[in-house]
């Protein structure tokens, strides 16, 4: 053990003493005044008055002279303030593993000169052109086709005669009556109606009845009044208008009396008699 156990109340200053070290440090101090002044002024953060000292002074051993004692004391208080001035350096001395340097106060930033902006030309922005509407062209005029030629009565009374004398009897009805739209006072739109008398005969006597009734008031004394007689004769016996049909045969032979059909005309006159 060193003089006052020094190591021990180092160690204590330094907060680096153990709890067996800190029991042994106050079991000595319990028996030393000495080191219990010590601790006074190393813990003590005012300086200490003179009574207090002469306090002290009264505790420390009594086999030196009161005045020896004071001086031994007051080096004993110099030694301590000059060890707790060097523990002090020491402690606020700055260890080079981590060397720390003056506060140093970063330097304020100057603020940059404000830089002229320097005029930037505008690219000039290329305007899409306005779509233009799609106009619907205007539709073609139409153009109607034109018709074709009407054939004429001439070439109807043909296709009517050949088709009649084929035995085409609805073709040749149809050219007929076509004849006769176009020249109903002709001679081709006369004669068409006797033929087509002669045609319906057969199944339609009224309507063949009227074909030669037609032709007679026209055509009285026409060319063909003789056919038209004998065939508005025979239409009228067909539907049993007997009377009128006798009256027709006399007409026939008072107007033609040289007809190839005189004969039938009197056998038709002598029947009706009997």
């Amino acid at each position: 053990m060193k003089f006052h156990l020094d190591g021990l109340v180092d160690k204590e200053l330094e907060g680096r003493l153990d709890a067996d070290g800190v029991a042994r440090l106050e079991a000595h101090r319990r028996e030393c005044d000495v080191c219990r002044l010590e601790m006074v002024l190393r813990t003590s953060d005012d300086h200490v008055s003179i009574g207090e000292l002469d306090a002290l002074f009264d505790r420390l051993p009594s086999h030196k002279p009161r005045r020896a004692r004071r001086r031994w004391v007051g080096a004993m208080v110099a030694m301590l303030v000059l060890t707790s001035s060097a523990f002090a350096a020491v402690r606020l001395w700055p260890s080079p593993e981590t060397p720390e340097g003056p506060n140093e106060v970063e330097p304020t930033p100057r603020e940059a000169a404000p830089v002229a902006e320097t005029p930037v030309a505008e690219t000039p922005v290329e305007q899409e052109p306005e779509p233009i509407e799609a106009v619907d062209p205007e539709p073609a005029p139409s153009v109607e086709p034109s018709p074709e030629p009407r054939p004429s009565a001439s070439a109807l009374f043909e296709r009517a005669n050949a088709a009649r004398r084929a035995g085409e009897r609805a073709q040749a009805i149809r050219l007929y009556r076509q004849v006769i739209r176009i020249e109903p006072r002709g001679e081709r739109g006369l004669t068409s109606r006797v033929n087509l008398g002669r045609l319906l005969f057969r199944g339609q006597p009224r309507a063949a009845l009227r074909q030669f009734q037609a032709y007679l008031r026209a055509r009285p004394s026409g060319a063909l009044a003789e056919e038209a007689l004998v065939g508005k004769a025979r239409a009228l016996g067909r539907l049993g208008r007997g009377a009128e049909e006798l009256e027709v045969w006399r007409e026939l032979l008072r107007r033609f009396p040289n007809s190839v059909h005189t004969a039938r005309a009197r056998q038709r006159l002598e029947g009706s008699m009997q």
